[in-house]
């Protein structure tokens, strides 16, 4: 992985998303890239690779976000 400060190697991943009490299929077998980001507060990423099969709305002053598969 490449990052601002630096390479770093990271772990691959198997991993699926799970949508509950919604109608959104699951999305299964998918690849995640490990990164430590918590002292971003951040704890994870959404990829295009994910994104470019939905549309992904993010309302950052309510703090909400929609999303349709």
């Amino acid at each position: 992985m490449r990052t601002p400060s630096g390479g770093e190697t990271q772990q691959v991943y198997p991993c699926g998303l799970v949508f509950p009490g919604t109608k959104l299929p699951t999305i299964g077998n998918i690849f995640v890239l490990g990164a430590n980001l918590l002292d971003q507060g951040i704890i994870g990423l959404l990829g295009r690779d994910l994104l470019r099969s939905c549309v992904f709305i993010f309302n950052g002053q309510g703090g909400e976000f929609t999303i349709a598969l």
